[in-house]
């Protein structure tokens, strides 16, 4: 519980990276950050059909997610890079050269898509230079531009699809 309790104070004591830019609309987007748990709603496949459905509108995208089940430091996949507790230090924030490649570039849109709140989750998406940020509602912590609750029914592509229409519809305005 102390462990937790520091980890929240050094998430909030920083102002989360941003760029100057802003949302500058769908069409300006050239890059994205995904950014997520492996469990039982969102697996590797639904990950998978989300990265397609992404990659297919022509938009260089990355993707980081966190397996609470890694006994490993790190998982090999040819399009996503999986970590587990083992690439965290005590208070679960990304240690190691892996994350420099993700802190020190900058995205359009990062994608936030753990729907439980999660402090490695919080920590990396803070840390992350984006113009725009989507993800879930978390009222400890106000990190996104853009919150979308996904109901209770609705399967987990299909919530980010739900994001990508919103993102699409706010260009058109």
């Amino acid at each position: 519980m102390l462990q937790e309790s520091i980890a929240r104070f050094l998430l909030q004591r920083k102002k989360p990276s941003s760029s100057q830019r802003g949302y500058g609309g769908w069409k300006s987007v050239r890059t994205i950050l995904i950014v997520g748990i492996l469990d039982e709603n969102w697996n590797l496949k639904t990950w998978e059909a989300l990265y397609s459905l992404l990659n297919s509108k022509e938009k260089k995208v990355d993707v980081l997610l966190f397996d609470p089940n890694l006994e490993q430091g790190e998982r090999h996949h040819s399009s996503f890079k999986i970590f587990g507790k083992k690439s965290l230090n005590l208070f679960g924030q990304p240690k190691g050269d892996w994350i420099r490649p993700y802190q020190s570039a900058e995205y359009d849109i990062l994608f936030c898509l753990a729907e439980q709140p999660n402090l490695t989750i919080q920590y990396i998406c803070s840390r992350t230079k984006a113009d725009c940020r989507v993800g879930t509602f978390d009222d400890s912590f106000s990190l996104y531009d853009l919150v979308l609750l996904r109901p209770s029914g609705m399967k987990p592509v299909n919530y980010g699809s739900e994001m990508l229409r919103y993102l699409q519809q706010i260009n058109a305005a």
